[in-house]
């Protein structure tokens, strides 16, 4: 009887040719039990953790994944995701600047509030210490004349004072030098002390204390004095001290 020829690995066997390989299941013999009992434990513990492995492969954080696209419920959270921007993680929130501004713009208000004051302060006590000499200057030539100079002495006044109460003055000056050449009247101002009564950094009213002597033929050119306080209202304009009012007590 012919030999049967070696079946060449994966060739279809001819209907009727044997199998060259051994069958792998046998009848069970005494002794099989224990031995599979023996190996069992071996094959679980040494299997085991393979397929723990391969179960478990080391992924992206769940966060990370998109949702799965096997229904409208997952294209939409797919499509929501697109739409949505995500947050890069790294820089403020907008939690955080609006915080930062807030506290900015405080901090702005605060240094204005307390600055504020403290210019305030500068200028008053520079029209403390600038007004009041300027106020006994004024005085001096502004409450004086002579009947043999006026057009002088009424330029020399209205040096020290604003353009609009320079044309009060100028109207009021009319009377003196219509009837100061009639009577030789002659007025001279002593200045006694002055005081600032309020102030601020550009205007500043100033309590000037003046002896007035006045000499004319309506007296018999007897020398008459007197006793005067003149409150001046000062204002700051281009860096000087300009009278704009005056009020006698």
């Amino acid at each position: 009887m012919p030999k049967p020829s070696p079946v060449k690995p994966g060739r279809r066997r001819i209907a009727g040719e044997r199998s060259t390989k051994r069958p792998e299941s046998r009848a069970a013999r005494p002794g099989d039990e224990e031995t599979s009992s023996a190996v069992e434990p071996e094959l679980s513990s040494t299997v085991e953790p393979e397929r723990s492995c391969i179960s478990e492969p080391e992924t992206a954080p769940a966060r990370e994944l998109g949702p799965r696209a096997d229904g409208p419920e997952s294209t939409a959270g797919a499509a929501d995701q697109t739409q949505r921007p995500r947050s890069s993680g790294t820089g403020p929130t907008n939690l955080v600047l609006a915080i930062l501004a807030v506290l900015a713009a405080a901090t702005v208000a605060a240094a204005a509030f307390f600055a504020v004051p403290a210019w305030r302060d500068r200028g008053v006590q520079q029209a403390q210490q600038n007004a009041p000499s300027v106020a006994e200057r004024a005085a001096k030539a502004i409450l004086s004349y002579d009947y043999t100079s006026l057009d002088h002495d009424e330029n020399a006044a209205a040096s020290y004072m604003t353009p609009t109460y320079r044309k009060k003055y100028e109207h009021t000056f009319r009377l003196v030098k219509d009837s100061a050449p009639h009577l030789k009247a002659k007025v001279t101002s002593r200045i006694l002390g002055s005081g600032v009564s309020e102030a601020d950094g550009d205007h500043a009213h100033v309590l000037v204390f003046v002896d007035q002597t006045t000499k004319s033929t309506a007296n018999g050119g007897q020398p008459q004095v007197a006793l005067n306080r003149v409150m001046f209202n000062l204002v700051r304009e281009d860096g000087r001290w300009l009278v704009n009012g005056i009020t006698s007590y």
